[in-house]
């Protein structure tokens, strides 16, 4: 009776942990700068761009526009963890456009690096007052831009959309207007609040951040500015990702143990019973 009621225990255990599992896994993945640790965090390499964190946002200030011979084509790495683009196709963020630029742009490593046809492309309004929040199909916003913006001197043809399998890393220009690069003026502002992927539409327009935990302490001194590089412009169609720093202050998720230790004990005492049974 003991081991029956062992095996009943580790049947229910499984059952209990394993959705808990799988919900876990479609919680929404947000990069919220409200706070300022986020600054450290998510915010990698950054080219043509000096990034503060002021005011609970990101602020953007673009170097080598093509007032001063450059290309205007600012950008730094979002530090991710890697997920499932299938799953999470639904993008919302939060801006202020503060430029001239006409798009905010996205570049994304699928497992075959950041290049022309991972260009994408959301229409933005410009020289903002206040934020907005804009809700948009990754997907769909890659297959429909990548191609007709691409930079005619390195042309493709896109049949399906890139943003699919598991997303390695994601490059945010954030602002855009025109190849070569983005024609970006020196001196132009940009503020980012925060941005999240979901998997359902519905779910991105409900979605408001949580800004009621209690933020970690705050460094000793306020952080510098990124430490911003400037390039020769280069093509999008031969650029590749900047190497990700290792994020901080990442748990171990705990189901990752009990979910298989559970299922052990449930094998071990279903082998007990049928020893039991044949002695019998």
């Amino acid at each position: 009776m003991k081991l029956k009621t062992m095996l009943c225990f580790a049947i229910i255990l499984v059952f209990i942990l394993t959705p808990a599992y799988v919900n876990a896994e479609d919680e929404p993945i947000v990069y919220d700068f409200y706070f300022e640790e986020s600054f450290f965090y998510y915010v990698g390499t950054a080219t043509n761009v000096e990034i503060e964190w002021e005011d609970n946002h990101l602020h953007l200030v673009t170097l080598n526009g093509p007032d001063e011979g450059g290309n205007g084509d600012p950008y730094f790495m979002l530090l991710i963890d890697p997920f499932d683009g299938d799953l999470y196709q639904w993008c919302k963020f939060k801006i202020k456009n503060n430029s001239n630029a006409e798009f905010f742009q996205f570049h994304f490593d699928a497992g075959s690096g950041i290049k022309g046809d991972t260009n994408t492309l959301v229409p933005i309004s410009k020289d903002d007052e206040e934020f907005k929040e804009y809700v948009f199909n990754m997907k769909d916003r890659n297959l429909a831009t990548a191609e007709w913006s691409q930079d005619k001197r390195y042309p493709f043809t896109l049949e399906e959309s890139l943003w699919t399998d598991t997303i390695r890393g994601i490059r945010l220009d954030c602002m855009f207007t025109d190849f070569p690069g983005g024609q970006i003026l020196t001196g132009s502002e940009f503020d980012l609040e925060y941005i999240a992927f979901f998997t359902s539409e519905e779910e991105a327009l409900n979605f408001t951040p949580d800004r009621t935990r209690t933020p970690t302490p705050e460094p000793t001194k306020t952080p510098e500015p990124t430490k911003a590089t400037t390039s020769a412009p280069t093509s999008t169609a031969t650029s590749t990702p900047a190497k990700q720093d290792e994020k901080k202050d990442e748990s171990f998720p705990i189901h990752y143990v009990l979910i298989p230790a559970a299922v052990v004990v449930a094998a071990v005492v279903v082998v007990v019973i049928l020893v039991k049974k044949k002695k019998k």
